[in-house]
């Protein structure tokens, strides 16, 4: 039989070794190895899918940002004509009526009507630094989350 090396992630093989002695690592490889050959698949090739599904898992750092940010503004800052302008904001149109959508130049603009509309500057709402469209989803996205909460209670 021939021999084989191949490389893990020093996690793995720390998991490798906290595992009772007696199981038989090299039929499991083949075992891997055989079952990647028959699916016909080129192991070099991106898992399209799968990243996409990873992706769609775990939102990004500037959409999370921006949804604290908003619950932070609307939990703290905003009076009820805030909310009635953040909760009627249209992002979508705001953008395409700015260079269109997810262009920087759109996505800055977007971020100064949102600030403008309820009275302050895009760092007061943003932080400082440049505003990405996640960011303002995530915002919009918080401050309804706060107006769904505290509404019923006006």
């Amino acid at each position: 039989m021939a021999s084989l090396n191949a490389f893990v992630s020093e996690t793995l093989r720390q998991a490798i070794d906290a595992l009772e002695a007696g199981i038989i690592w090299s039929r499991i490889a083949q075992c891997a190895f055989e079952a990647g050959l028959e699916s016909g698949k080129d192991p070099n090739a991106l898992d399209a899918e799968a990243i996409a599904a990873r992706l769609r898992a775990a939102p990004s750092r500037r959409y999370a940002a921006g949804l604290e940010a908003g619950r932070a503004f609307a939990s703290t800052a905003a009076v009820v004509d805030d909310f009635d302008f953040l909760l009627e904001f249209d992002l979508e149109g705001c953008l395409e009526r700015f260079d269109g959508a997810g262009s920087g130049l759109a996505v800055e603009r977007a971020a100064a009507a949102i600030a403008a509309g309820v009275g302050r500057t895009p760092a007061e709402l943003f932080g400082a630094g440049d505003v990405a469209l996640a960011t303002l989803k995530g915002f919009l996205r918080g401050v309804r989350e706060v107006w769904e909460q505290v509404r019923v209670r006006l």
